[in-house]
């Protein structure tokens, strides 16, 4: 079993990793689909040129049929002329590939499975936002590292390292793939660590086994 780290402010404790990483199974492939479709979704698609039918103008023929000596036209907006349409040109279209949460979800347990003595819990409860008080506990545990702290509705934390280089804040609602694997550390906070994983509710459901065993 593995266990992971809980940094406080009075000092570091360790808690054996929960069995919904360690269990889990790895799979590559899932991964890798699943940071090809952020990626690809990433892009802005911006470019866009206009046809022969979307230039303004052009609407008369420019010479008759017949009788000029040149070459039969039907409006100077024709992509052969100066100012007229574009031929094949990139065209915008926002073409979001998607997939299902479930897909989502095991990928993200794969890479954190991969990452699994990487994984830290941060315990400080702040009374107003630090960025010094944080960034002194983080720079005693963590040495210079690309940190993903990934919180659940911690806003005095995120204030406290929006100024960080090497941190970045995630809440647990907009985590993904590629935040984590482009991580060097993952750093959860205890309220995000037992909502993402139901702490909580597993430790009702002991306490409640318990309750019914000591009944007996």
């Amino acid at each position: 079993m593995t266990d992971i780290k809980v940094i406080k402010k009075s000092g570091v404790s360790s808690i054996r990793l929960t069995e919904v990483i360690t269990k889990h199974k790895y799979v590559s492939k899932i991964i890798s689909d699943n940071l090809k479709r952020i990626i690809n979704n990433s892009y802005s698609h911006s470019a866009h040129t206009k046809t022969r039918g979307e230039v303004r103008g052009g609407g008369r023929k420019p010479w008759k049929q017949k009788g000029t000596g040149r070459a039969r036209a039907g409006s100077l907006r024709s992509p052969i002329f100066k100012g007229g349409g574009t031929t094949f040109g990139p065209r915008f279209s926002k073409r979001l590939s998607k997939t299902n949460a479930k897909s989502v979800k095991n990928s993200l347990l794969a890479v954190l499975k991969k990452k699994k003595n990487k994984i830290y819990i941060l315990d400080l409860l702040l009374d107003k936002p630090s960025t010094k008080l944080v960034n002194q506990v983080l720079s005693e545990n963590i040495k210079n590292k690309n940190i993903l702290i990934i919180g659940s509705k911690d806003k005095k934390i995120k204030q406290s390292v929006r100024n960080l280089t090497l941190v970045k804040f995630v809440d647990i609602l907009s985590l993904n793939v590629y935040n984590v694997s482009t991580s060097d550390v993952i750093v959860f906070t205890q309220t995000a660590y037992n909502k993402y994983f139901n702490i909580d509710e597993e430790k009702k459901i002991e306490t409640k086994a318990k309750k019914k065993v000591a009944k007996k």
